[in-house]
């Protein structure tokens, strides 16, 4: 069900197996969650998960991974401007107003072109923010303590404005980060998983009831049934 979505989100953090570091994915939308841990952070487990064949939009932090699995099998791809904002406040509200300004500027054109209707009026507003988001870019650039964070922006390219095109596409990534909260809080209590079998049960388990709560089914008396 996850591969036929339209749009799926993924988002990642570290977990402990059996005292090994791990990481724990999770792939979701608004219906369904699946959880999936992996050795590493990277490798394959998108493609695994999502397939080469996959059709819908994908929606990240911006990872490698995810952009080398969206590119490599074509894939619509968008980014999380709430990780873009937050990284873009630190650095430029203080030193540099207008940059961070500026760039608030871009993300409310990018919103406002989600809304439209029309779809020549959404293209027209993407050529208008691709345009300014190059040249905050390059002004950016011209400050020595903001090419890193300005080469970050760069890399994501066209994938800010996605959701000018794709309009179901939200502008953030809070779904993922949303379904990845409880595992946190979980692990914060539990420490580690103690065996390889503990660790498909939990990420089974986790996928299950993370599911039947966005489908607003009782947990336990679904569980029961399913049993």
């Amino acid at each position: 069900m996850i591969r036929k979505a339209d749009v799926v989100h993924a988002d990642e953090t570290r977990s402990s197996v059996m005292g090994d570091n791990h990481w724990i994915w999770v792939f979701c939308n608004s219906f369904l969650t699946l959880f999936r841990f992996n050795k590493e952070r990277g490798g394959l487990i998108v493609e695994q998960t999502l397939g080469k064949d996959f059709k819908g939009k994908l929606v990240s932090d911006g990872w490698r991974t995810y952009t080398t699995y969206t590119k490599d099998n074509g894939v619509v791809h968008s980014r999380c401007w709430a990780h873009s904002l937050r990284e873009v406040k630190f650095e430029c509200k203080l030193k540099h107003p207008d940059l961070y300004g500026w760039y608030c500027d871009i993300y409310n054109n990018v919103e406002k072109g989600r809304a439209y209707k029309q779809k020549k009026r959404r293209l027209r507003m993407w050529e208008k923010c691709k345009a300014e988001l190059a040249m905050w870019v390059t002004t950016a650039k011209a400050h020595k303590n903001l090419r890193k964070l300005a080469g970050l922006i760069e890399n994501g390219g066209d994938d800010w404005l996605t959701p000018i095109l794709y309009p179901e596409v939200p502008l953030d990534n809070n779904e993922g980060e949303r379904s990845l909260r409880l595992f946190v809080i979980l692990g914060k209590i539990m420490g580690c998983l103690r065996s390889e079998t503990g660790k498909q049960v939990y990420e089974t388990m986790m996928s299950l009831v993370s599911t039947w709560e966005k489908q607003n089914k009782n947990v336990f008396y679904t569980l029961q049934n399913t049993l």
